[in-house]
């Protein structure tokens, strides 16, 4: 059976990477809850030198999730991410209650 070993997966994408104090950073580009590529509710942010930046982007604005790629490009998630798939091209920050809040101490480490 397929979804078991997807959960597995899944799960040890979320531990393995690291967090930040906004969620999790996970390799990859966004899944929603069924373990699909996140398509609904992106917003394209413009492109960024590097994740940090784009996640700071992120922040200024309301929502449940970032992603960034390695081609400069940053998108904000409006819609329920839950982990990156390992994708090593992209980075999937899922924020902590799928809420990005402010905070103008944070820093990243990524």
């Amino acid at each position: 059976m397929m979804f078991p070993l997807l959960c597995v997966f899944a799960l040890a994408l979320a531990v393995i990477p690291g967090s930040v104090a906004n969620g999790m950073v996970t390799p990859g580009y966004c899944l929603n809850n069924k373990l699909q590529d996140q398509n609904k509710g992106v917003k394209y942010l413009g492109t960024t030198e590097n994740a940090v930046e784009c996640f700071n982007k992120c922040r200024a604005k309301v929502g449940k999730g970032c992603e960034w790629s390695k081609n400069k490009r940053c998108y904000l998630h409006t819609e329920e991410v839950l982990v990156g798939n390992g994708n090593p091209y992209y980075v999937c920050l899922v924020t902590k209650m799928n809420a990005i809040v402010q905070d103008s101490t944070t820093s990243y480490s990524y």
